[in-house]
């Protein structure tokens, strides 16, 4: 891994990505689990594994483009950020329906 005081910093994304140039596609299902018998409460998971912090599940080669799928298949908040690399937002989805709480 390149330390940090190596690493080359530059702006963020000044042109659109056409689809050409997307070389990998990935997906990732961010998921709360209410089991209050279970510490931590309450419970995260990407894809199905337990959050954990101190774990790095992906890696991504700078100046590659890749196109990203995020799902909450729940009504809770998952807040959601990258460090370092530079994004996109293509799309933003919901099944949220004003006034209805339980959709």
């Amino acid at each position: 891994m390149t330390p940090f005081t190596q690493m080359k910093f530059v702006p963020g994304i000044n042109k659109p990505i056409v689809a050409s140039e997307i070389k990998k596609f990935r997906s990732f299902i961010f998921n709360v689990h209410g089991d209050t018998a279970t510490a931590p409460f309450p419970q995260f998971s990407i894809n199905e594994e337990p959050y954990d912090v101190k774990r790095i599940s992906e890696t991504l080669k700078p100046g590659i483009a890749e196109e990203w799928l995020l799902i909450n298949p729940n009504q809770a908040v998952h807040p959601f950020h990258i460090h370092i690399f530079p994004f996109i937002v293509k799309s933003v989805e919901s099944s949220f329906r004003k006034g209805n709480p339980y959709q």
